[in-house]
């Protein structure tokens, strides 16, 4: 690839490094992933249960899924492992009679779709009868995943069977559709010529694809821990079998073809078994997808097949057509030459043109299904890996776009006859050297496009995220009522065990006592209430229990008693996630032949605009008189005349640099510091640094000064969002300013906006606090 194309593939793989950050805490992308369960994750219960639910996103093998539950101490309490013939998806554990205590589930699963294995586990705790949390502590705290990740043996194995699977596609495509085109005696020659080739390029696409395959079957035994037997028992093991069974159709074809000789078109309609052979493999590859998980399994998997097929049609048949070029350099006199290479030109076209609008369609019906929401393109590892695939499609497009609309009709044109001998020579010369440099550089961007694609069909789509109606993680809200303002944080705001603080501003000087009460979707019966202890009064307030026990609503109201005037009651209204708000909520429901997808008015719009652009592309593709490209290719010819006529004055050019560059020193300059040597930044500080006046000061901070500068001391503290201005990032002024600075901002306070705390905080806490802020922030934070 010339050193232009390798620049493109280079800029598009570095903009697909940057992402591809890791993943965020508490996104998970897996495959049979559990979505719910019975009783939830992480909950606490009263009545101990005598059979577990556990409700899966995909259908599962029974023989290779499972289940055990334990106890604190480590003790079997499960009993049996059942399955539903009503609901494939669902597995039911019963299990010994539990007593109050910590109980942890233990889950593995094979689907029946993709054949991935996955496990993971979550705990119950078993309350006291009187509602009390029991002693001890669970095996695991938390939900965890195994398994989840895209193995890069099986995404490269995935991407070798892709790349295979297009040139077994493309070569059989090619001598069906493109090489009976080639006009006169040296287009019959370069026919047998490009048979021969296509038939080669077959045999060595079959031969990856049987190699890759046995790789692809060995790998899947190891992920499951079975024998080559017992994966072909499975259903994927009944679907890879009947695809490399297909195999034996085009190895057959090209055995005879090779073996005998038969008529152009006897071969010609040799050629079409073999293609409706690949296709077959390509239809059977795409049921083992995870398109076909889920409702609408039928549309999905049909949607995701002819994205597969228009794909590999279109790389195969320029992988083939890169040949042709390159043979065609020195097989053929240039009298003919040209000739044939436009009628293949022309023939590849109106394939390529067909198989784009179908990938353009196909491919946003795909991202309707399997991407959630805008921002799970950049919050998951699908979404990151779909833009990949975007990013190296742009220049995969563009240059298509140039070899379609710009450069074919001229060599078509001149290959007819139009204009002078002498320029014609020349511009045919020059046409072929150009489009046969630009067909190889589109040919590498659409394998880079393959590459990225094996790893993309390992990892689940968004729709496999956590959505329980309810964002996971610490819940921060502010109500106010007459003239005192109450912010509620919870944290972790996941049913069992949390942590309650209350911050109040205003008149907070009459408060004598703070509790909370807590009721679950307007349901009297749930109500209990939790009396906070006065961790620093007036303000603020602390306690924790396991009150929010269940998903769901819960109105949570903040009782304030006090000594004058009568008693405030703050209501907040919080949403529980159903499932400890790390399990995934599948949004395909429903039959294989409902609608995968959900009409709404943004995916409406989405669809119908893919259809008008698809048809727009085709229709605007189609040869008209004197118009090999269409009118696309004579509007692009227009923006590619006008473009070249653009040039920028270099004065001009000078100026605005001159501009942007003096408006980015002075802006820079505004915000440059110099970092204070120890001895500059302590000076006047009459508190020895030490463990203990750091760990003082800690405590300090965390009680005083939290509230707005936040725990990370970024400013983004509970009440950050309710001040005129936003709280100081620490990290931004500590370095910078001597500790007698702070000392007196936190005395007399800041502009009205940060309190004055002289009268609260003696004068030695406050040079405490001064040297846990040097300690804590006094360098960069460690880059996460």
């Amino acid at each position: 690839m010339p050193r232009f194309g390798w620049l493109l593939l280079a800029l598009a793989l570095g903009a697909a490094a940057a992402f591809a950050p890791d993943r965020p805490i508490g996104v998970v992308e897996a495959h049979a992933l559990l979505e719910r369960a019975d009783p939830p994750v992480n909950s606490q219960v009263r009545e101990p249960p005598e059979v577990l639910s556990l409700y899966f996103s995909e259908t599962l093998e029974r023989r290779f899924s499972t289940a055990r539950v334990v106890n604190q101490d480590g003790e079997r309490v499960d009993e049996a492992v059942e399955f539903d013939d009503a609901d494939d998806a669902l597995m039911r554990v019963r299990v010994r009679p539990l007593q109050p205590g910590y109980v942890t589930v233990f889950w593995e699963n094979v689907s029946t779709v993709d054949g991935h294995r996955i496990s993971g586990s979550y705990p119950i705790t078993i309350l006291n009868q009187d509602g009390s949390v029991p002693p001890g502590q669970p095996s695991v705290t938390g939900v965890s995943i195994e398994g989840e990740e895209a193995k890069p043996g099986r995404a490269a194995v995935k991407a070798l069977l892709l790349i295979a699977g297009a040139a077994l596609a493309g070569a059989f495509a090619f001598r069906f559709v493109v090489t009976p085109s080639l006009p006169g005696p040296e287009g019959e020659r370069a026919r047998a010529v490009m048979d021969v080739r296509s038939v080669y390029v077959a045999a060595v696409a079959l031969a990856l694809l049987l190699l890759g395959g046995l790789i692809e079957l060995a790998l899947q035994a190891n992920n499951i821990g079975r024998s080559l037997t017992d994966v072909i028992d499975t259903r994927w093991g009944e679907r890879w079998l009947w695809r490399n069974a297909l195999l034996a159709i085009p190895v057959a074809t090209l055995a005879y073809d090779r073996l005998t000789s038969r008529p152009s078109e006897l071969r010609r309609w040799s050629a079409g078994l073999g293609l409706l052979a690949a296709i077959g493999y390509l239809a059977i590859t795409s049921t083992v997808s995870h398109a076909a998980a889920g409702g609408g399994a039928f549309w999905a998997t049909l949607s995701d097949f002819v994205h597969l097929l228009a794909a590999s049609v279109w790389i195969g048949l320029l992988a083939l057509l890169v040949l042709l070029f390159l043979w065609a350099r020195h097989g053929l006199d240039r009298a003919d030459k040209y000739e044939i290479l436009a009628a293949a030109l022309q023939r590849f076209s109106v394939v390529a043109t067909g198989s784009l609008a179908l990938l353009l369609f196909t491919g946003t019906i795909s991202a309707v299904i399997e991407v959630g929401r805008l921002s799970d393109l950049t919050d998951t590892g699908y979404g990151r890996s779909l833009l990949i695939k975007l990013i190296l499609i742009a220049p995969l497009l563009i240059v298509g776009a140039v070899n379609a609309y710009l450069l074919r009709p001229r060599l078509v044109l001149y290959a007819e006859g139009a204009g002078d001998a002498g320029v014609r020579s020349r511009a045919l010369a020059t046409l072929e050297a150009q489009l046969g440099r630009l067909v190889r550089w589109e040919l590498g961007l659409a394998v880079s496009v393959l590459l990225v694609v094996g790893v993309l069909v390992q990892i689940t789509p968004t729709r496999g995220q956590a959505d329980s109606g309810a964002p996971p993680g610490k819940y921060t809200e502010t109500n106010q009522l007459s003239d005192i303002s109450a912010t509620l944080v919870i944290d972790p705001k996941e049913a069992g065990l949390n942590t309650f603080e209350v911050y109040l501003t205003g008149g907070v000087d009459v408060v004598e006592s703070v509790r909370l009460n807590f009721e679950r979707d307007n349901d009297p019966e749930t109500t209990s209430r939790l009396v906070l202890d006065a961790s620093n009064p007036p303000t603020f307030y602390v306690g924790r229990g396991p009150f929010l026990n269940e998903g769901g609503p819960w109105q949570v109201t903040v009782d304030m008693r006090r000594t004058r005037g009568s008693d405030l009651a703050i209501p907040f209204e919080v949403r529980v996630p159903e499932a400890g708000g790390a399990l995934p909520q599948t949004q395909r429901r429903g039959g294989s032949f409902d609608s995968p997808v959900s009409l709404s008015a943004g995916s409406i719009i989405l669809l119908g605009g893919s259809a008008v652009i698809a048809l727009a592309l085709v229709a605007g593709s189609l040869r008209q008189p004197g118009l090999p490209a269409g009118y696309l290719g004579l509007a692009m010819s227009e923006v590619s005349y006008r473009a070249s006529g653009m040039r920028f004055r270099s004065a001009w050019s000078l100026v605005a640099l001159v501009v942007m560059g003096t408006a980015l020193g002075l802006w820079l300059g505004g915000h440059v510091h110099s970092r204070l040597s120890p001895e500059q930044a302590t000076a006047g500080n009459p508190v020895a640094t030490s463990p203990e006046s750091i760990e003082r000061g800690r405590i300090l901070f965390n009680a005083n000064c939290t509230i707005c500068h936040g725990e990370t001391g970024r400013g983004d503290g509970p009440l950050a969002s309710t001040l005129p201005l936003p709280p100081a990032n620490l990290y931004d002024h500590i370095p910078y300013h001597p500790d007698q600075f702070f000392f007196n901002v936190m005395t007399n306070g800041l502009s009205g906006i940060m309190p004055a705390f002289g009268n609260s905080i003696s004068e030695e806490d406050r040079w405490h606090i001064l040297n846990f802020l040097r300690d804590q922030f006094g360098q960069p934070p460690v880059a996460q």
